[in-house]
């Protein structure tokens, strides 16, 4: 009788140590600049240049006996110098799915794979539009644009990195409340990967 009462209790000892739940992802910002990312309904975070984020995902309960269990998860994510990149789309997302297994602790390595620009606005003013051409030194494309930045606010978007391949240097023309237009970079603002053009917005010094 004891036999059995020992047999009873090592079988509840195992089925205990075989159940599993809940698992963790965690982003491991491998570039210099922040990344913006949430999982499920979780509210956004910024994870810092060269940092780390983890979050707590529940999942049901997987049993010794039982089959696996998996959570599929919405992952958004974008970064001041990276952009996930959906090969079956052949484009650039901010958004994905992943499959976490009860128990699981899943690490994710983000790696640097595009340029960028920031605009600090740190006058008075209100900056009206922004226009980010890439210049290859005979022809200017249009990138990208912002609009009404108001003061003490700032934005980025990522840019298409330059490569020994492909050269070309970045221009900002910026316009402000009051009509006065700057242009901001040259030649020799030649971007690669990891690399940000930062554009910072003061008002003009009065005359001595």
């Amino acid at each position: 009788m004891k036999n059995y009462i020992y047999f009873l209790l090592a079988i509840v000892a195992l089925l205990l140590v075989g159940c599993e739940s809940g698992a963790s992802f965690t982003v491991v910002n491998k570039s210099n600049y922040p990344l913006y990312a949430s999982i499920g309904k979780q509210a956004e975070v910024t994870i810092p240049g060269q940092s780390t984020y983890t979050w707590d995902v529940d999942t049901d309960t997987q049993y010794f006996f039982g089959g696996e269990v998996k959570k599929k998860v919405k992952v958004r994510m974008k970064g001041e110098t990276y952009l996930m990149f959906d090969e079956a789309l052949e484009s650039y997302v901010d958004t994905t799915y992943v499959y976490l297994k009860a128990g699981e602790k899943r690490n994710a390595f983000i790696w640097p794979n595009r340029a960028g620009v920031e605009i600090q606005n740190q006058s008075n003013q209100i900056m009206t539009s922004a226009k980010i051409f890439r210049h290859d030194g005979l022809v200017a494309t249009h990138v990208v644009s912002f609009e009404d930045l108001e003061p003490g606010e700032s934005t980025f978007s990522t840019l298409p990195p330059a490569t020994p391949s492909n050269s070309f240097y970045y221009l900002a023309v910026i316009e402000m409340e009051d009509g006065t237009e700057y242009t901001y970079g040259d030649q020799n603002n030649i971007l690669r990967v990891d690399e940000q053009f930062l554009v910072i917005l003061s008002d003009p010094q009065p005359p001595l």
